[in-house]
């Protein structure tokens, strides 16, 4: 009798480890090929909004456009730097910051990936977003405030 009743504590106690030991083990098998899917997807979505441009209009038909940005960028690369230079940053998280900070979520990411830092693409995306957020709540309320 008391054989059968540790053998059914012990399956009690047993059958919980073995299910959260199993959920750990392919958990993490997924994420990884998960994380490779996404990137490769993201490449895919990059490749095809380059492929879908036509640079010779972009140059000939807004160059004081192209002007503006490229000052405007040129001020936020010097700005950076000298930040991560003030507040003893690396250059690698920096320039993920700066590229989710200029061009958005779906670029960070693979510029995060690229340096190989995996663990920066989630941050990077996030940044990515938060920056869309402000910009469209700033943007509006400047449109507002012009009216």
């Amino acid at each position: 009798m008391q054989l059968k009743k540790l053998i059914k504590e012990t399956g009690n106690l047993l059958v919980p480890f073995l299910i959260g030991a199993f959920g750990v083990v392919v958990g993490a098998l997924i994420a990884s090929v998960i994380l490779d899917l996404g990137i490769f997807l993201m490449y895919m979505f990059l490749a095809v909004i380059g492929a879908s441009s036509n640079i010779l209009e972009l140059f000939t038909a807004i160059p004081g456009i192209l002007a503006f940005a490229a000052i405007t960028l040129l001020v936020h690369l010097i700005i950076s730097l000298a930040g991560a230079k003030l507040f003893k940053i690396s250059l690698k998280e920096v320039m993920i910051a700066s590229c989710a900070n200029a061009g958005g979520p779906s670029v960070s990411a693979p510029m995060a990936v690229s340096f190989g830092m995996k663990k920066a693409v989630t941050p990077a995306i996030l940044i990515g977003l938060l920056g869309y957020v402000i910009g469209t709540f700033l943007g509006v309320g400047v449109g507002l405030f012009l009216r």
